[in-house]
């Protein structure tokens, strides 16, 4: 292929200009309800197929009135780093004493007598309060005293009183 002179590249670049003006004009017009084969389909027939290929997402939903969504990594906007550490501190239990760490387990005890059939980790976890880990362990610390028996595996152990 030839080498373009710059009055060539001047043109081709305004025709690509237009035609993609013309594109966008044309997908402005087009209803909300068409599907994307419909639209796919009509540039195929009006010969525009190439400067539909061309078009990025964001350009497509601003020509036919949308807003691409905006993401982004960390927290979604409005929260705040202190809201954040303070939700975990409301949830959170003194478990680096021993009497924080018995008031744990007598706490999932008794939600597992109260409630008199089986409840997961997670389930126990809800009604108590804690990490997870705070309370697996305060599940395991139970089981080694066989005041209470577990059945299942992973995601699907249940606990129950003994």
């Amino acid at each position: 292929m030839a080498k373009q002179t710059r009055i060539e590249s001047v043109i081709t670049g305004a025709i690509e200009r237009v035609n993609a003006e013309f594109v966008n004009k044309a997908l402005a017009a087009i209803p909300q309800s068409a599907t994307m084969g419909e639209i796919i389909d009509g540039f195929k027939a009006a010969d525009f197929a190439a400067e539909l290929n061309a078009l990025s997402v964001k350009e497509f939903l601003t020509a036919v009135g949308g807003q691409p969504t905006k993401r982004g990594p960390g927290r979604p906007k409005g929260s705040t780093a202190k809201a954040a550490v303070k939700t975990m501190k409301d949830r959170a239990r003194n478990t680096r004493t021993a009497a924080g760490r018995e008031e744990l387990v007598r706490d999932v005890f008794a939600i597992l007598s109260a409630d008199g059939g089986q409840l997961g980790a997670e389930s126990v976890r809800a009604e108590v309060g804690g990490e997870s880990v705070q309370v697996r362990r305060a599940l395991q610390s139970l089981v080694d005293q066989k005041m209470v028996k577990r059945q299942g595996q992973a995601r699907g152990t249940e606990y129950h009183v003994a």
